[in-house]
């Protein structure tokens, strides 16, 4: 069987490309679809291109975080609207060959629209194009963090909380409030006392942009330090979800 769609993850210093393959009737059967996957490990795509060719490719990307911008705008059509959201992004953004947005209007007030926008700052716009140039045809590029907030989000209930994982030597951080992102942030280099303040300045951050008037729970994935979240349960409601199914996290993008 030749596997028609790919899952390639962009890291900091490497990349990890593999084929999916639905292996299993009985899986279906059980409602949860499973993939066969071999990984493989590349530092570019000159490395996988063979692999690529020809497929459709999902790209993952680790370790950037997402510029989340609350605005209101005239009421306008769909085209003068993307016009105006990249002028307002140059603002924030010196070069916009780099930045890859999108957008979601939460409100129609009439005569203007809030929206919420999503931008991604990501230097890997070149390696679209030689994917592109390989043979490969690039369905979406995707964050990681919000490939694993969708596969995890149906668990919790709750309709304000952050979710906090530890991922590939990072924390992630995001934030959520009654069906949309409101903020996320990416810990590089943190230590565990430095990790409890950066929390602490996130959820006073996502309580401004989402209007909140409660403080959010706290849920924990893959998350290693398991002192640290008795310690937050002193004073915020904190649960832990256990370990992180990556591949299957990520491979939920495909549904």
């Amino acid at each position: 069987m030749i596997a028609k769609k790919g899952i390639l993850e962009i890291f900091e210093n490497h990349m990890s490309y593999r084929d999916l393959f639905s292996i299993s009737l009985l899986h279906r059967i059980n409602k949860r679809r499973k993939e066969e996957s071999l990984k493989i490990e590349a530092d570019s795509i000159q490395d996988i291109k063979i692999h690529v060719r020809n497929k459709n490719l999902f790209i993952v990307v680790h370790g950037e975080e997402v510029y989340v911008k609350l605005i209101t705008l005239p009421k306008v059509s769909k085209e003068k609207l993307y016009f105006i959201i990249k002028q307002e992004l140059r603002v924030r953004f010196e070069n916009l060959d780099s930045i890859m947005f999108t957008y979601e209007i939460l409100k129609d007030n009439g005569n203007s629209l809030d929206i919420i926008v999503f931008c991604l700052n990501w230097n890997g716009v070149n390696l679209v194009e030689k994917c592109i140039e390989t043979g490969g045809e690039v369905k979406g590029i995707y964050p990681v963090q919000f490939c694993i907030l969708n596969s995890y989000r149906n668990q919790i209930k709750s309709e304000n909380y952050v979710l906090v994982f530890s991922l590939e030597g990072n924390v992630y951080l995001v934030g959520y409030y009654k069906d949309r992102i409101v903020g996320n942030t990416v810990l590089k280099n943190f230590n565990l006392e430095g990790l409890k303040e950066e929390l602490d300045i996130f959820i006073v951050k996502c309580n401004i942009l989402s209007k909140a008037k409660e403080i959010p729970a706290i849920f924990f994935l893959n998350f290693f330090n398991k002192e640290l979240i008795e310690s937050l349960s002193k004073d915020h409601i904190c649960e832990d979800l256990g370990e992180l199914d990556k591949e299957y996290s990520i491979n939920q993008i495909l549904k």
